[in-house]
């Protein structure tokens, strides 16, 4: 029996250490996340650092370049983008009676005859079936046909409400489950995308 103490010791000493560390994962993220993009990125620039500092630019000047070299591209990028969605915001208005023109044209909407519009009806319809369904008082009715007496009766149904369920453990899997999936599938991401 001290072989099974032991390895049963073992087993619950490397669950603590793996719920220990996917704990520090999960908590540590706001950290973790930038300090992995920081390595991506050196391993990223080292190539452009070695090729200058093979045509004999220190070290140190090679690295302050790349790095000013990667914030002005970014610094770009970004005034780049918000110049572009400055412009598109300005222009929204004529945007907007052009595409509800086009939509209009497209619908038939003036007709009224238009395949969409007719689909759109009939959605619409069956969205109001739908919620007169779910709005009924909880009884069915069904009428039962009788040959011998020619005579229908019908008959009136009753549901009762559903009782309340009880909560199991697994209704919390999801919470403890997530985390899990998100720290177990982290390094997978990050290997990908280090990948050339």
């Amino acid at each position: 029996m001290p072989l099974l103490s032991d390895s049963l010791r073992n087993l619950a000493a490397s669950l603590t250490i793996t719920a220990l560390l996917i704990a520090a994962l999960v908590l540590g993220r706001d950290i973790l996340v930038p300090l992995i993009i920081a390595v991506l990125l050196a391993f990223v620039l080292s190539p452009i650092v070695r090729l200058l500092t093979a045509i004999r630019i220190p070290r140190g000047v090679a690295v302050t370049l790349v790095t000013f070299l990667l914030v002005g591209a970014l610094a770009g990028f970004s005034f780049m983008m918000s110049t572009q969605l400055l412009t598109l915001t300005a222009d929204l208005g004529s945007y907007r009676t052009n595409v509800i023109e086009k939509v209009r044209a497209f619908t038939g909407a003036g007709t009224g005859d238009g395949a969409i519009a007719k689909a759109a009806k009939a959605v619409d319809s069956l969205g109001a079936a739908i919620d007169k369904e779910i709005n009924a008082p909880a009884e069915s009715s069904s009428t039962v046909f009788h040959p011998q007496s020619a005579k229908t009766e019908t008959i009136i149904v009753k549901q009762e409400p559903a009782a309340e369920r009880k909560v199991s453990l697994l209704d919390y899997a999801p919470a403890f489950g997530q985390p899990l999936a998100q720290s177990a599938s982290g390094p997978f991401k990050e290997c990908a995308l280090s990948r050339p």
